[in-house]
């Protein structure tokens, strides 16, 4: 171990059994002299692994092994945590990372890889400097309020940002998830907001609600707007979105969170109308034009905290944990 906390990649083969244990085919740890903590993950069109996560290392690895060469994007002598964007070789022989991140606190929480290999990137920042840093990438050396979203597109050798964008209202926002369709290129994302002035663009829904609610973006691959919307709550409500899934046919959207109340255009066709306990959680269905499906409330008499991941199936039903 380098530090404090490291970051500790893996492949296991499946058990034959349910209940057995599964065998280790290669483990390794990543990270420099600081925190490296892992958010998420996805394999590459490349077959590689790649990792996003924070870190508070000024040392933390670019290159090991030879199968990468050349040099990465690298901004990790700024000061608080950085986002760390890594790829590992499926033997786990062989890393790249860059590090980008301006002079504040720079977090994350999902990864997405385009067909050409490029890598999407969404979070949270306070940082100041980021179009100083990455000038022609469009941010924004500007901080709206509290932490804003952060959402890029590194290069696939991470030498470069091929965009990125940090925006939000006079509180805190964050981007929380992101699903990318490789045939049309478009990004949507997802996330939590605070704020009364979170940036809409031709919305479904165009005020907060209560205390936060969720938020929903449709961006273009080359970080243009199609359309932003808030996803409400009741007043004096919170709200917060957390997952996010395609249908079979990626023209609709299912999503996620927890919520104490939701605004009631946001509850149809429901296996459950009302709320239940203190925290809920919430199941929504949208099309990618946001025409609202469905929505639901799900849960029991007392507190649903965190939503921790959904998927959809082939018969396009919906699985929560």
């Amino acid at each position: 171990a380098n530090g404090n906390l490291e970051t500790i990649v893996g492949k296991y083969l499946e058990p034959a059994n349910v209940g057995d244990a599964g065998t280790r085919v290669w483990q390794t740890h990543i990270g420099g002299s600081g925190d490296d903590n892992p958010y998420a993950m996805e394999q590459g069109p490349d077959g590689n692994l790649y990792i996003t996560g924070q870190t508070s290392s000024t040392n933390f690895p670019l290159l090991g092994g030879s199968a990468f060469t050349g040099s990465s994007l690298n901004q990790q002598a700024q000061t608080d945590i950085d986002v760390f964007v890594l790829k590992i070789t499926p033997d786990g022989q062989s890393i790249k990372a860059a590090v980008v991140g301006g002079n504040g606190a720079d977090d994350n929480y999902d990864v997405r890889t385009a067909p050409n290999g490029d890598v999407f990137v969404c979070g949270s920042t306070t940082s100041t400097n980021l179009l100083t840093l990455n000038a022609g990438s469009g941010a924004s050396n500007a901080n709206a309020g509290g932490t804003d979203a952060l959402v890029f597109r590194i290069s696939q050798d991470l030498s470069s940002l091929v965009w990125m964008r940090n925006y939000g209202g006079s509180s805190a926002d964050r981007a929380s998830i992101m699903l990318h369709n490789p045939v049309s290129g478009d990004l949507f994302v997802g996330g939590n907001t605070s704020s009364t002035n979170f940036p809409v663009t031709s919305p479904r829904q165009s005020v907060r609600g209560g205390s936060s609610a969720g938020f929903l973006q449709r961006l273009t691959g080359a970080g243009g707007t199609a359309w932003s919307s808030y996803f409400s709550s009741a007043a004096s409500q919170s709200a917060s979105l957390l997952c996010m899934e395609f249908n079979v046919n990626r023209d609709q959207l299912v999503f996620g969170g927890v919520t104490t109340g939701l605004d009631a255009t946001n509850i149809g066709g429901a296996y459950d109308a009302s709320t239940n306990g203190n925290n809920d959680f919430y199941v929504a269905r949208m099309g990618i034009d946001q025409t609202f499906l469905s929505g639901t409330y799900v849960g029991g008499s007392n507190n649903e905290v965190n939503m921790m991941g959904l998927n959809t199936d082939l018969n396009n039903d919906v699985f929560v944990f």
